[in-house]
């Protein structure tokens, strides 16, 4: 008797730990799904109000937070970083799509990646507002307020 009250507590732990494990990996995959689409949400806002591609998009926003981490203490970018999901992924495919293997240092090192993304050097002027209204709504506008000051230089 003593055995099968041992078997039958082993056979709950494993049954609940399998239904517990798979609720986990239901969780973390929303929890991707969720971050993807806040990625996204950046990324659809800019083609949507710019009419650009989303590689335009992409690049053009992966190119702006490449010059905020050249810019900014790292505890500040961490900020920025954080109100935009996927931000390194970001940096990382602009670095790709522009072909750019330096540092970005100022606003106006922005008009010639934005040149080799197919649009015209002005449009680095029309990102920014929809880059900062993006932050400003996700993290909050001190975070949007870090992130304006280097653009303004």
């Amino acid at each position: 008797m003593k055995n099968f009250r041992v078997l039958l507590c082993a056979f709950l732990v494993i049954a609940f730990s399998s239904k517990i494990n798979a609720q986990f990996d239901q969780l973390k995959n929303m929890g991707k799904q969720v971050q993807d689409k806040a990625k996204l949400g950046l990324i659809e806002s800019v083609t949507s109000q710019l009419g650009v591609t989303k590689n335009q998009a992409v690049g053009g926003v992966g190119s702006i937070l490449g010059l905020a981490k050249e810019k900014m203490p790292a505890s500040d970018f961490l900020k920025v970083a954080n109100a935009i999901p996927g931000s390194s992924d970001l940096i990382t495919s602009a670095l790709g799509l522009t072909g750019s293997k330096s540092t970005i240092s100022t606003v106006a090192a922005l008009a010639p990646l934005f040149l080799k993304l197919g649009m015209k050097s002005d449009m680095v002027s029309k990102f920014i507002p929809v880059v900062l209204s993006y932050v400003g709504a996700s993290g909050g506008n001190t975070t949007m307020n870090l992130l304006s000051a280097v653009l303004k230089k």
